[in-house]
């Protein structure tokens, strides 16, 4: 059985593991998802997935002993650790002799503020999947503590289509610009926002659609709202998107750069500038 460590805020996590796990062919039903949240039975119907409740993160030591007590039961024979090399809180600190294989999938982090986290760090990496590219100091840490470093490309599954949704979508008064976030709600109406003010710049009249979890209130009735997941098969339907600048919205958006608008997002540990200017030097 393998392990998938996710957990963090949002389905960022989750969406990238899912796409790593269909880029490897693995068997999805011996892929234990470990996360903190609920969503993940529905984006792993195949899986195991085992929710934790947040409380653990207040404690680094509890949070690896329920960790543990979870790889010994499922007789996990390989960790993939996403994003946080000693996880979210530093709980894998605490590690000490294991008989399992550890991998980590590496994506951009703001290095400076998880630096502190490493402390203790004891983990080195049968392999390290690099998933785009990664400041000095991260690689340096990694080439520090890994046997096998290897760039990797992640591949999304395709997704059967909502006939109902692409009816919507193709029902939609040409030009539509697409705008999809899932939260917070602040996030997603700056995006709409700046669609909005671009659309006046151009002095011309869109249909706009909001792909979100997060509904939002006040806003026009002719504005189509979606809870819809995932988002990106619905791009092609689009003449322009608008998404911050996670990684999985500028990976699903890399073969359609010319119709993509992105805002960067502060986050504690993803560096969202950095992945938007590295986006904005590779258009120039």
């Amino acid at each position: 059985m393998y392990l998938f460590y996710t957990l963090g805020g949002g389905l960022g996590h989750l969406t990238r593991v899912l796409a790593f796990i269909n880029t490897q062919c693995m068997d999805s039903s011996q892929c234990v998802i470990l996360s903190s949240q609920e969503i993940a039975h529905a984006i792993f119907p195949d899986s195991p997935c085992i929710i934790l409740p947040n409380h653990l993160k207040d404690s680094p030591k509890k949070l690896f002993e329920a960790i543990m007590e979870i790889i010994v039961f499922h007789k996990i024979r390989i960790v993939f650790m996403d994003t946080f090399p000693n996880g979210i809180i530093g709980e894998w600190s605490f590690l000490q002799n294991h008989k399992f294989e550890i991998n980590y999938i590496a994506r951009l982090l703001n290095w400076n503020n998880y630096k502190p986290l490493t402390e203790g760090h004891k983990i080195n990496f049968q392999k390290t999947y690099i998933i785009e590219p990664l400041s000095e100091p991260h690689n340096n840490f990694i080439t520090q503590h890994s046997k096998s470093v290897q760039t990797f490309t992640i591949d999304y599954p395709k997704v059967p289509e909502d006939k109902e949704i692409v009816q919507k979508l193709l029902s939609i008064r040409k030009p539509m610009w697409l705008i999809a976030h899932s939260y917070p709600v602040d996030e997603v109406l700056q995006l709409y926002d700046y669609a909005q003010d671009l659309a006046k710049v151009q002095n011309k009249n869109y249909s706009f659609v909001i792909i979100s979890s997060s509904p939002i209130e006040g806003i026009s009735s002719q504005v189509l709202q979606l809870n819809i997941f995932p988002a990106y098969p619905f791009f092609i339907y689009a003449d322009r998107i608008f998404t911050g600048c996670g990684f999985n919205s500028m990976k699903q958006t890399e073969t359609i750069k010319e119709k993509h608008s992105f805002i960067p997002f502060p986050r504690r540990f993803d560096d969202q500038f950095q992945r938007a200017s590295i986006r904005r030097h590779s258009m120039n």
